[in-house]
């Protein structure tokens, strides 16, 4: 299941979009030359920006329309809607049951056995010692 933004515009159409890595750097960019501050500062208007920079891309803007002139025509934005017709594009470095259990002939308690490595069970900081410090 991924997530992707619904939009509603005044005029009652609706739209969806899914933002990428790359548009919400855009919108990033633009937060931090309009002086929004940080995402978490403005996040209707980080996400709106997001959704404008997607739909741009995918040719959905009218060209040369402003993302100020394309914001006034959204009645509403919801972001993280679900959509559950597709896969979940999300990078995830370990696979689903996280690492092999650790033989039991290799039962240690070293940094790099299995039940100290992410996915495994441990909730620490730093799963390598269980501190929060690098070691």
């Amino acid at each position: 299941m991924s997530k992707h933004t619904e939009l509603t515009y005044t005029d009652g159409r609706t739209e969806t979009c899914k933002s990428t890595l790359f548009e919400s750097m855009q919108a990033e960019r633009y937060a931090k030359a309009n002086g929004w501050g940080t995402p978490d500062d403005s996040p209707i208007s980080f996400m709106a920006y997001a959704s404008y920079a997607a739909l741009r891309k995918a040719g959905k803007i009218q060209p040369g329309q402003t993302f100020e002139q394309w914001a006034q025509t959204v009645a509403t934005i919801n972001y993280n809607a679900e959509d559950e017709s597709e896969e979940a594009n999300v990078y995830d470095p370990l696979p689903p049951s996280g690492l092999p259990a650790a033989s039991a002939s290799s039962a240690s308690s070293s940094p790099t056995d299995s039940a100290a490595l992410p996915g495994s069970g441990d909730m620490s900081p730093n799963p390598m010692n269980g501190t929060g410090a690098l070691l």
